[in-house]
């Protein structure tokens, strides 16, 4: 498990939600990003919503390659899309026989709202990622075997502000505490396009206070997906470093 903590968090929904159709794909604006195979829609959109393959909202992105030359397609459920920086990478393996102009996709672009931030720098939020492990020893094995599960995250919040209308609209259509949640981490206060953004769950909300003390709000949360990182304005994607 990898953890990081911080006073930055941000809460934000999505007000407005737009599908886009066979939108053209070009090298990304970072040079460096760019020779490694990175693609973004040429309208430049961001924060695409995550969804699972075959549902509607989940993006795919089609593209051209190999000897021969076959369309091959990109998982939704993958570290080769990232959600927050609008952007896609294409298979390494892929990306040297890649035919020109080939590569394009849809998805579902969200307008994002700030609903809820921490109330002061002494409140915190913590976020931990993890890849639970699997337990495959079977009867006779001299040692224990395992294999890597299935990667996610969670964390919690304290001191959390919530705009009370949300509340409202989270009862009224029965979603959560806050529907269709993204959870935005700000690692450094210098640096504020760099952060940690993915989709979450609000399972529990806690709301507590004492006559002599302010009102604390806190609240545990899953990931739900990914959990992208804005470095500086600009995708980070694993393993190309």
């Amino acid at each position: 498990m990898a953890g990081v903590s911080g006073k930055n968090a941000e809460i934000r929904i999505s007000t407005a939600e737009t599908r886009v159709d066979d939108e053209p794909f070009i090298a990304h604006s970072d040079p460096t990003l760019a020779a490694m195979g990175v693609f973004a829609p040429t309208n430049g959109d961001k924060n695409w919503r995550y969804a699972a393959p075959g549902e509607a909202e989940a993006p795919i992105v089609t593209y051209i390659s190999g000897a021969p030359a076959q369309e091959k397609q990109i998982d939704s459920n993958s570290r080769f899309i990232h959600y927050a920086g609008g952007a896609v990478l294409i298979p390494p393996e892929d990306f040297p026989t890649l035919v020109p102009g080939s590569v394009s996709g849809s998805y579902t672009k969200v307008e994002m709202d700030l609903v809820g931030n921490l109330v002061t720098n002494e409140r915190s939020f913590e976020l931990n990622t993890e890849a639970p492990t699997i337990d495959t020893t079977t009867i006779g094995e001299e040692f224990q075997t395992f294999v890597e599960g299935i990667p996610g995250f969670t964390g919690s919040l304290a001191g959390l502000y919530v705009n009370p209308d949300r509340y409202k609209l989270a009862l009224s259509n029965a979603s959560g505490i806050i529907p269709r949640k993204v959870g935005r981490f700000k690692v450094r206060r210098d640096k504020p396009n760099t952060y940690f953004q993915g989709t979450v769950i609000f399972p529990t909300f806690n709301l507590s206070g004492a006559f002599d003390g302010a009102v604390e709000r806190s609240v545990d949360f899953t990931g739900i997906g990914p959990l992208d990182l804005m470095e500086d304005g600009v995708p980070f994607f694993p393993g190309t470093v």
